[in-house]
């Protein structure tokens, strides 16, 4: 097999300001990468009569800038949290149809991404 040898700085950097008691807003900017599966690379996989192809060409998916904001909200025992997310995504990695039920990873090119997320948690009360 070839050798891949792949180095990357992924810093990040981020920051919460508690606002109120029961409110804080944060944000965070960051650069990251992920490596292609060995699945991806070497192996390849039958799943449901669909078959996956390895591809030893594949290269990492780099993330050359993300970045998030998000505020939470605490109220009574429970937290609700808000995050929204910006993501510019070189060399995107995604499974491509290369033929009727076959498919291949790939590198796709330039992707951004914008997704909120938000979610509510409760806490269990604690004991006086």
């Amino acid at each position: 097999l070839p050798s891949k040898t792949f180095a990357f700085l992924s810093p990040r950097l981020g920051a919460r300001w508690q606002l109120a008691e029961s409110f804080a807003v944060r944000a965070a900017a960051y650069r990251a990468f992920t490596a292609p599966t060995l699945q991806s690379l070497y192996r390849g996989a039958r799943v449901q009569g669909l078959v996956q192809l390895p591809n030893a060409g594949l290269g990492p998916e780099i993330t050359r800038f993300g970045s998030e904001f998000g505020w939470d909200w605490t109220v009574g025992t429970g937290m609700m949290r808000a995050t929204l997310f910006w993501n510019e995504i070189t060399d995107a990695i995604t499974a491509v149809t290369i033929a009727p039920g076959t498919q291949q990873a790939k590198n796709i090119g330039s992707v951004r991404s914008v997704r909120p997320l938000e979610a509510w948690q409760a806490r269990s009360a604690t004991p006086s």
